[in-house]
C-alpha cells in the first residue's frame, strides 16, 4: 500500500542521529550474531553549534517524516544485511550536501557484499524485483523507499562494484 497509496509526509525537523540509531538499535543482535561490523559517520550540521559555552555540537536535524525516513533506513539495512554476509563490514554516513541550489542530507548506506550485475542495478527499485532467490523475498523494500524519498522530493540511487555497493539517498 506504500507503493500505491503512499501517505503524505508528516515533515518536521528530525534528530537524524537518534532516528539512525534507534534504527540500528532493532539489528543489534543480527549484527553481533553475523559478525558484522558497522561503522557510522553521522555529520553534524553546517553551523555546529559551538560555542564558549556549549562544548558540544548541536545534533544533525533534517526537515523530513521521521517514520518515514526509519522505515527507509530500516529497509537498506535489511538489504546490506544480506549482502554483507557473515563477517561484512556496513558503513552509514551522512553529511549535509548542497546539489542543484538546494540544501539536502544525504545518507549512505553501503557494504562490502558481492557487486550488483548490471540487471540488478536496472532494477533495483522496480515493483516486485528481487536479487534473490525466487520465494525469498517480495520485491517491495527498494520500491518502497523510492517512493518514500520521492514523496520527500528526494533521489536514490545505487553505485556498485567490485568492492562495495553504495545506496545514497538525499533527503
Amino acid at each position: 500500500m506504500v507503493f500505491a497509496r503512499p501517505p503524505a509526509p508528516q515533515r518536521q525537523s528530525a534528530n537524524i542521529e537518534t532516528l539512525i540509531h534507534s534504527v540500528i538499535d532493532r539489528f543489534t543482535e543480527e549484527l553481533i550474531a553475523a559478525e558484522i561490523q558497522l561503522r557510522l559517520n553521522i555529520a553534524a550540521p553546517e553551523s555546529s553549534g559551538h560555542s564558549p559555552l556549549n562544548s558540544r555540537p548541536s545534533p544533525p536535524t533534517a526537515h523530513v517524516d521521521p517514520e518515514q525516513f526509519q522505515v527507509v533506513l530500516i529497509e537498506l539495512l535489511r538489504n546490506a544485511l544480506r549482502a554483507a554476509g557473515r563477517g561484512g563490514r556496513i558503513g552509514l554516513r551522512t553529511r549535509n550536501r548542497v546539489w542543484q541550489g538546494r540544501d539536502w542530507l544525504e545518507v549512505d548506506l553501503f557494504n562490502n557484499g558481492p557487486e550488483l550485475t548490471p540487471v540488478e542495478r536496472e532494477h533495483a527499485f522496480d515493483p516486485f524485483f528481487s536479487g534473490r532467490d525466487a520465494g525469498r523475498g517480495l520485491g517491495f523494500g527498494l520500491t518502497k523507499c523510492w517512493r518514500i524519498l520521492t514523496g520527500h522530493g528526494g533521489r536514490i540511487g545505487v553505485q556498485s562494484n567490485s568492492e562495495r555497493t553504495v545506496f545514497r539517498t538525499l533527503w
